[in-house]
């Protein structure tokens, strides 16, 4: 394709997404993936399975009071252990996070088998008409499945008929392993997704602080050609502990930090889905303290049980919060208010439209 004429319709669709970018940013917790389906499960209920995974004794309560204390008192030596027993507790930690990547891997196969939901596609359409940012501390894959399923195209492009792929929204970071004929080209205009807590495809060679062994591999794991292109590698998530300075130290982790701390400055509106700031994570809600504290971000808490996401996110910004009950009433909201915004857009002098033109709205250029 050598291009559009002005007007034309392909001109004018890249000019309205071109127009169309936002500064907004959704943060995902566990509890937006539980929405999307009941087989993901939550922090302690996942620590369990982990622990049967693992062949470890099951515990009616952890050490700490939580699963994610207890992980936290595994992954970092403690003053008050000698050096053999902080060995064994992080090889425990390590066996923990094995077991957690193959329950997670298990659940999500789990939730694309029983069927995503209607409103998750819609969702991620909007999204990626947007730009918006998506913050997530989950490890699992359906934004990315659903985005890949949806064949969402980027119309900044002449090229348009390319669609947006999964790796897209990662802007390729981490990066794909260097395969024979894989072709390398600009990364393609779509809703931003910085995942601070890794991912079920992220691959490294544990405790690497380089960056150089932190890559991504397919959605559907292939295992041989895995174990050829990215020999000696673990599943890189991280857990979720209060202190993570270990993946820390991994320079890929720490600019995908810094990314979602700039868009939490730059924000027009945030919205917690499904996340319940914890305040034991000092590290994440240091970031939303020192990037929110001060802006005039709009903040929206998502959950079935607000309050406490309410007052932990006043205490951390000194922000108050509008309430949406549902992550699903939310997602849908979220699709119309995108709507909206762009009617108001061509309504109030977008792109140069022939006053004669018919102007089509649909989903997808394939629709």
């Amino acid at each position: 394709m050598t291009g559009d004429a002005p007007g034309s319709s392909g001109a004018i669709s890249r000019e309205l997404l071109r127009n169309s970018d936002s500064t907004d940013v959704v943060v995902l917790g566990a509890g937006f993936s539980k929405a999307v389906s009941d087989r993901f499960p939550l922090t302690d209920p996942l620590g369990r399975l982990a622990l049967a995974e693992a062949g470890l004794p099951e515990r009616s309560a952890f050490p700490g009071g939580s699963f994610e204390a207890w992980l936290s008192q595994l992954a970092e030596p403690q003053p008050y252990l000698e050096q053999a027993e902080n060995t064994a507790n992080l090889a425990l930690f390590q066996r923990l996070v094995r077991a957690l990547h193959t329950v997670m891997c298990a659940a999500e196969c789990e939730a694309v088998q029983a069927g995503l939901p209607a409103w998750l596609a819609r969702f991620v359409s909007a999204l990626h008409a947007r730009r918006a940012t998506v913050i997530t501390f989950n490890y699992d894959r359906v934004i990315e499945r659903t985005l890949e399923s949806l064949e969402l195209h980027d119309f900044e492009r002449a090229d348009g008929e390319q669609a947006v792929t999964w790796a897209d929204v990662l802007g390729d970071v981490p990066p794909y392993p260097p395969l024979p004929a894989r072709f390398a080209g600009e990364v393609r205009h779509t809703l931003h997704l910085l995942k601070l807590h890794g991912s079920l495809n992220w691959y490294w060679v544990p405790g690497d602080s380089s960056g150089a062994t932190l890559q991504h591999w397919e959605l559907d794991d292939d295992v041989e050609g895995r174990a050829r292109y990215l020999p000696g590698r673990e599943p890189f998530v991280v857990p979720p502990a209060a202190t993570k300075s270990a993946f820390f130290r991994n320079p890929i982790v720490s600019d995908i930090w810094q990314r979602a701390s700039r868009a939490l400055c730059d924000a027009g509106s945030v919205a917690l889905v499904g996340y319940s700031m914890p305040l034991a994570d000092m590290v994440a809600v240091g970031m939303f303290a020192n990037a929110l504290a001060g802006g005039p971000s709009t903040l929206t808490v998502v959950d079935l049980c607000p309050e406490p996401v309410v007052e932990a996110a006043r205490r951390a910004t000194g922000k108050d919060s509008e309430v949406v009950p549902s992550v699903e009433a939310f997602a849908e909201g979220y699709v119309e208010s995108a709507s909206r915004s762009l009617a108001d857009h061509v309504r109030e002098g977008g792109p140069s439209v022939p006053h004669d033109a018919l102007v089509l709205v649909g989903w997808n250029v394939g629709t």
